[in-house]
């Protein structure tokens, strides 16, 4: 895994309680274009019901997000920033002081699954908190500066909140934190640096699609994994699953022929690659021909990408078009 980080890092410088939603109309068609930033400093989310944007969030506000679900106990590094967290491999706070730790760096898998998260093992196989203190590298910024290493020991969880340890890596006590869960908000995301809650995700079935930065993985012809920060879609796992159909006409998909599919739930089943980079022209090209299948609360949709680029020839703006079945 370290292996896999390093090529990584290198490759970068080189290149639950829902409410009740109302019964909105199925979007009947639209071009739409999100504004992720020739930097991808932001992240943009959705409502395909009505096709509206939430305005624009700064990607690097929060450095981690608390499920709300209870009695769920799933903690997410802010990926947007490729973040990654290692055990360190002690439960005193105060004696974990630098990276060094036989464990090695994990991340958030981009799917989504609480299970696969870089910090499930704030909990031991019985369920019960470890207490052990877990390694933070906050990532990059969006002038790609490295953000340093902080320290996180997850003290308890309950049916209302979370209570956790968590300061500078250098820091002998660091502070004590509490988090309450919020029926409104699938996950809850945390500023550490200022000890605040922010409303960075907007509220459950505000939004379907997330257009942003995050982190994705590949595996080598060797075995390594290389890990590295991909722009695309992310879904809302909860409310949203997602099916291909490139195989198939764009103007003679209907209603009939999208209950055949099957559908995922993974986050990231858009993903980023309806795009590739071209090296002989330094821009990227656009797959018109993806077709993406999205069954939602408000009905069916069938959605294509048409450009990476706005009016102004500035990456970082994809345009799509989207339309109810």
């Amino acid at each position: 895994m370290a292996k896999g980080k390093y090529l990584l890092w290198l490759c970068l410088i080189l290149l639950s309680c829902e409410k009740e939603e109302p019964p909105y109309p199925p979007a009947r068609g639209g071009l739409l274009t999100a504004a992720i930033g020739k930097d991808y400093s932001r992240s943009s989310y959705l409502r395909i019901s009505d096709g509206t944007f939430a305005a624009p969030r700064a990607r690097d506000v929060f450095q981690l997000s608390f499920s709300s679900a209870s009695p769920d106990s799933a903690i997410f590094l802010n990926s947007f920033n490729f973040m990654f967290a290692r055990k360190s491999g002690d439960t005193n706070y105060s004696a974990v002081l630098d990276t060094n730790s036989p464990h090695p760096w994990t991340y958030d898998f981009p799917d989504g699954d609480p299970g696969r998260t870089a910090l499930r093992g704030a909990r031991n196989a019985g369920g019960a908190l470890s207490k052990e203190v877990f390694i933070l590298d906050l990532g990059y910024d969006k002038q790609f500066n490295k953000l340093g290493y902080w320290k996180f020991q997850l003290l308890v969880v309950d049916e209302e909140s979370y209570t956790f340890r968590i300061g500078p890596l250098d820091s002998l006590d660091g502070q004590v934190q509490r988090v309450e869960r919020r029926l409104d908000h699938r996950r809850v995301m945390w500023d550490a640096d200022n000890g605040t809650e922010v409303l960075f995700e907007p509220a459950v079935g505000e939004w379907d699609l997330c257009f942003t930065q995050y982190t994705d993985y590949d595996l080598t012809e060797q075995g390594d994994t290389l890990v590295y920060l991909v722009r695309g879609v992310l879904s809302d796992r909860g409310r949203l699953t997602i099916a291909r159909a490139d195989s198939m006409d764009w103007a003679s998909i209907q209603l009939s022929d999208a209950v055949q599919f099957n559908y995922s739930e993974d986050a990231h089943a858009i993903g980023y690659d309806w795009k590739t980079y071209d090296f002989n022209t330094a821009t990227y090209v656009t797959d018109t021909q993806r077709v993406f299948l999205l069954n939602s609360p408000s009905g069916f949709y069938k959605m294509r990408f048409l450009d990476y680029y706005n009016d102004a020839g500035e990456r970082g703006f994809p345009s799509f078009e989207l339309q109810g079945l």
